[in-house]
């Protein structure tokens, strides 16, 4: 059989190597042009470094001609332009939404519709517009791949989209980076994510800076959380319980998870919630709130929470796990296995199926 010609846009990899949706796309180009039934042909911005292994395992490497974040979003006539002289049997457009006019099957991944869902986590209204007429343009897509079965309910419910035409296939986790490692002391708790309002680290930071925080283990904020004014200003005045980890690196990160106890994730929606998943790989307990695809990912391995529940409940949440190591014990081996059952590579073998549903369908 002649090896599937796929076309994957890496953009993200290179625009935002450090948020989930860049990185997820980096590890799945990674993934994908390591395999011997695909000819992968990577879409990536002119003039971007591209790492050698993709060089040596894709079909071919496209630079596109601007290299601005979702450039192409309005620009169909491009794609049609690019696509006439690169042969593909289907495309994969793993962010920012689907152009109009592409001249061969598409699958779009839908990561969530978190402007719909929470407003308020996009707080300028023109901006929110742009996010919202982006997610519509879904729709056009051949095959929508959802990343969780509560961003697939989304799809259908939340834009509209056929049942028929929404497939579902989750991230894996790269167990070579995150492991648990040696014994280490695990002697801080851990927030990784940005400070966008759903993502609430407002109700981590009040709850390590109560008077009642005293005997709680560090909180460590890892990602671009670090970078906002009021988490600085509330680490300046509380050191002992906040520690800035700024933007890192995958292993800086699996260093971060090895040492944590438990990783805090307080928010009001998520389309999958890689850091979970990457969490428990590593031996770290993941305490979620029990919504969207949250419980989806963290299933038997983490302690969930009201959306409702106080800063003094995730408080409490943490002397729990600090007190009774019976059930760390139990949770941090539970979330080992569910992880190590959710690899890159099968990952990549649902996506193949779904790409050859969509060209069926397509043609």
């Amino acid at each position: 059989m002649k090896p599937l010609k796929i076309g994957f846009d890496a953009r993200a990899a290179i625009l935002d190597p450090h948020r989930g949706l860049g990185r997820v796309t980096a590890q799945l180009a990674r993934t994908l042009v390591r395999r011997d039934d695909l000819e992968v042909t990577l879409f990536i911005p002119r003039y971007a470094h591209v790492p050698d292994a993709w060089y040596r395992g894709a079909r071919a490497i496209v630079h596109l001609p601007q290299p601005s974040r979702g450039a192409f979003f309005f620009d169909g006539p491009a794609w049609k332009w690019v696509l006439r002289r690169h042969h593909i049997d289907v495309l994969h457009l793993p962010a920012w939404g689907v152009p109009p006019g592409v001249p061969v099957p598409v699958v779009s991944t839908l990561h969530d519709i978190t402007p719909l869902r929470i407003p308020e986590s996009i707080p300028p209204a023109r901006t929110r517009r742009r996010a919202i007429q982006r997610l519509t343009t879904h729709r056009r897509a051949t095959l929508v791949h959802a990343v969780s079965r509560a961003t697939a309910s989304d799809a259908v419910h939340g834009l509209g989209i056929w049942p028929e035409r929404v497939r579902v296939a989750g991230w894996g986790v790269n167990t070579e980076i995150f492991s648990p490692g040696p014994d280490t002391a695990r002697n801080h708790v851990l927030f990784v994510g940005g400070a966008d309002p759903h993502k609430r680290i407002s109700l981590l930071i009040q709850a390590w800076t109560s008077a009642e925080a005293d005997g709680l283990p560090p909180l460590t904020i890892a990602g671009s959380a670090a970078r906002a004014s009021f988490v600085r200003s509330a680490a300046a005045q509380h050191p002992d319980r906040l520690v800035l980890a700024g933007i890192v690196d995958d292993h800086q990160l699996a260093g971060l998870y090895r040492t944590a106890i438990a990783l805090l994730l307080p928010s009001l929606w998520e389309g999958f919630g890689l850091p979970v998943l990457e969490a428990m790989a590593s031996g770290c307990i993941p305490v979620l709130t029990d919504r969207a695809s949250l419980p989806e990912v963290g299933r038997d391995a983490a302690l969930f929470l009201p959306v409702t529940a106080s800063a003094a409940a995730w408080a409490a949440a943490v002397r729990k796990l600090t007190s009774d190591v019976t059930l760390c014990t139990r949770l941090a081996a539970r979330g080992i296995t569910l992880a190590s059952e959710q690899t890159w590579e099968r990952s990549a073998e649902r996506l193949i199926e779904i790409y050859h549903q969509a060209i069926d369908l397509r043609g």
